[in-house]
């Protein structure tokens, strides 16, 4: 059984692989964040290539995302983040957690796996069993109690590196094709999660969040306020980011 750190060197070892066979100039940031405090808060991996920006949480097996919600000992932070998300559905929260926030996981034959975080959390249900639930007088339906088709590592990077840049929906806040979502939607995204997670866990703005290295001095640089969250990130992924011009037309789709 493949472990999360086995899953999460595959997936960084995998993209530089592909960066480097497609000759992709250097535009990802990809930050993996195993065993740190951004790990337990929000993911194991924060990344931007081009401009989409997401976060991926890993499990050694797709079962575990639902102990996270419902397990016997579940993470309230998590729990109340989901309820906040069922409740305010049509949110710009809840559309970019689709598009920005994923589970990723392996199969029985060790092959790494990838569903929207909350899809992952939902049960995997028989094609019968939906159509009987959701035409089922007692019974009421929402779209996060149910999964989605996983999209394995090729799919999710080419989804990912989509060379549209045209911005839709009505708070012009998602990308039209392909999957990650702009900045300004991630930033707020992660202030969701954080203000969730403040709630349930009071900080006192002292809790390690991410920790690099300086560029000049070689120094290791901590950043220990929640506060400087929203900076730390807009930054980091600014100077770290291409210019994306727009292309001619677009080469992938959304299902």
């Amino acid at each position: 059984m493949l472990y999360e750190s086995h899953l999460v060197g595959f997936f960084n070892y995998y993209w530089g692989y592909e960066d480097k066979k497609n000759k992709k100039a250097f535009n990802a940031l990809i930050l993996s964040n195993a065993q740190n405090s951004f790990d337990a808060l929000f993911g194991d991996v924060i990344a931007a290539t081009g401009e989409r920006y997401f976060l991926i949480e890993f499990k050694k097996e797709r079962n575990a995302f639902a102990k996270e919600i419902r397990g016997s000992k579940p993470k309230p932070a998590r729990q109340e983040f989901y309820k906040l998300m069922k409740e305010h559905s049509s949110s710009t929260c809840a559309q970019a957690s689709q598009f920005a926030h994923f589970g990723a996981y392996a199969d029985d034959k060790n092959k790494i796996l990838f569903e929207s975080y909350f899809s992952a959390v939902a049960t995997q249900k028989t094609k019968e069993t939906l159509i009987k639930e959701v035409f089922s007088s007692d019974y009421v339906h929402h779209s996060i109690d149910y999964a989605n088709k996983p999209c394995d590592i090729d799919g999710f990077y080419e989804y990912m590196n989509c060379p549209s840049r045209e911005i839709v929906g009505f708070s012009k806040n998602l990308y039209g094709d392909g999957m990650g979502v702009p900045k300004d939607t991630f930033v707020q995204y992660l202030q969701c999660m954080l203000n969730t997670i403040t709630a349930q866990q009071p900080l006192n703005g002292g809790t390690l969040i991410l920790g690099r290295t300086s560029p000049t001095s070689g120094a290791n640089l901590v950043f220990t306020s929640f506060n400087s969250l929203k900076k730390l990130l807009e930054v980091n992924m600014k100077n770290s980011t291409a210019v994306a011009t727009k292309p001619k037309q677009d080469s992938c789709g959304r299902t």
